[in-house]
């Protein structure tokens, strides 16, 4: 009876002993395992869209590379030791980043793709290149880019101009300013050919345009654009002569080509047809031996006002490159505050006589012009003292010299009577 009590208190030191070294066995190899076998874990990717993981992780479960998944499977965990090598194979595998695929596409191709699917393959691979490139901005979170490339077709008429669509979701917090949008338009238009700015529609998270409208664009007629190439043509000559003599000197040209007297001013409205025989086309630089059948009226601009020898030599260039004559104008301008105001008046670039050639035509064209007003107004005024005159003559009449008049007036006429008969 007095052996039980005493084999009871040996049999639960006995468990308390190896449930203690049962613990300590355990928290040692939990200790073991913390140092020296477990692995760490860190975050390889992150804020990734479901496409996005979707594509990483059937990439890393390919090569075998464990991982895990964190926030909703927006973070990719793998082990500590594999994370750079992970990112740098992902960058070089045919896994489509950031949701869109570029061109890798390309890496396997198949010899028995039809040209069409090509030409399909193409285009998603440049609208995944492109989504790329805008997501790398700084503060963009991701993007879309969808191009409409229509076929290339021979007739100019059925041909179609291509089109752009971008929709750009920036960073929680960060806006679209415009520079940055102008930008995107200039990438998408720079990277498709024949793709215009105005035609790049980019748009924001809640798909509102953030771009700027295309402006329409006006055709011009065929005699409009003949007239405004003429008129570069003669800039360009009068720009040459005027660098050749005056080398450095800022000049601005401006040519306008105006109808002859009697000619429609619209350029647009049929004109009758030239005289055979040495008479250029209507609009038309005329050849050698042929004369314009158009004025010039050009204009040299200037930033500051030229002394009257450097308008003298200027003119004297102008004249001879344009060969402009009687019918023509050349001025001279001085650019102020972005409009051009006529320069002070110098004397003539050649007078006659001084060197024993005529005068330019453009001072000779001005000399006439003055001319002729001088004498239209000479003639006015003579006139209306003449009828002034006349009214106030008539007026003071007195009844007598009215009657010496009429008698003079008759004997005027019976003298003529009778040297007649």
């Amino acid at each position: 009876m007095m052996e039980q009590p005493m084999r009871r208190p040996v049999q639960g030191r006995q468990l308390a002993l190896a449930a203690t070294i049962f613990a300590v066995v355990v928290a040692l190899l939990g200790v073991g395992y913390f140092a020296f076998l477990r692995t760490d874990y860190v975050v390889a990717f992150s804020g990734l869209r479901a496409a996005e993981a979707s594509a990483v992780v059937a990439e890393l479960e390919a090569k075998s590379v464990p991982y895990r998944l964190q926030d909703q499977g927006g973070t990719i965990l793998v082990p500590d030791g594999q994370a750079d090598s992970v990112r740098l194979a992902m960058a070089g595998s045919d896994a489509p980043l950031k949701g869109q695929t570029g061109f890798e596409l390309f890496n396997k191709s198949d010899m028995g793709v039809t040209e069409f699917a090509q030409k399909i393959n193409y285009q998603r691979a440049l609208q995944g290149e492109l989504s790329r490139t805008i997501t790398m901005m700084d503060g963009i979170d991701t993007a879309r880019v969808h191009l409409a490339i229509p076929e290339r077709s021979l007739f100019r008429g059925n041909r179609s101009m291509p089109k752009a669509a971008v929709t750009v979701i920036p960073v929680q917090g960060r806006l679209l300013d415009e520079s940055r949008v102008y930008g995107i338009q200039r990438l998408v238009a720079a990277t498709v050919p024949d793709l215009a700015i105005g035609d790049v529609v980019v748009l924001n998270e809640l798909g509102r345009v953030v771009s700027q409208a295309a402006l329409p664009e006006v055709a011009l007629a065929p005699e409009i654009a003949e007239r405004n190439a003429v008129a570069d043509y003669y800039a360009a000559r009068a720009r040459a002569a005027v660098d050749r003599v005056l080398p450095g000197m800022n000049v601005n040209v401006r040519v306008l080509i105006l109808p002859e007297p009697g000619q429609s001013p619209d350029p647009t409205a049929p004109s009758a047809p030239p005289p055979a025989g040495g008479t250029a086309s209507p609009m038309v630089a005329p050849a050698p031996g042929e004369t314009r059948n158009f004025r010039l009226r050009v204009q040299l601009v200037t930033q500051a006002a030229l002394n009257p020898e450097d308008q003298t030599v200027a003119g004297n260039a102008v004249t001879d490159a344009l060969k402009l004559d009687a019918r023509d104008n050349l001025l001279f301008a001085v650019e102020s505050q972005g409009a051009a105001v006529p320069a002070t008046p110098t004397p003539a670039a050649r007078l006659p006589g001084s060197d024993g050639t005529d005068a330019p035509a453009w001072t000779a064209r001005r000399l006439n012009s003055d001319a002729w007003l001088i004498a239209a107004v000479a003639v006015i005024a003579l006139g209306a003292l003449a009828l002034l005159l006349a009214r106030t003559r008539r007026a003071a009449l007195t009844p007598a010299e009215r009657e010496e008049w009429t008698r003079r007036i008759q004997l005027q006429l019976s003298r003529r009577e009778r040297a007649d008969g």
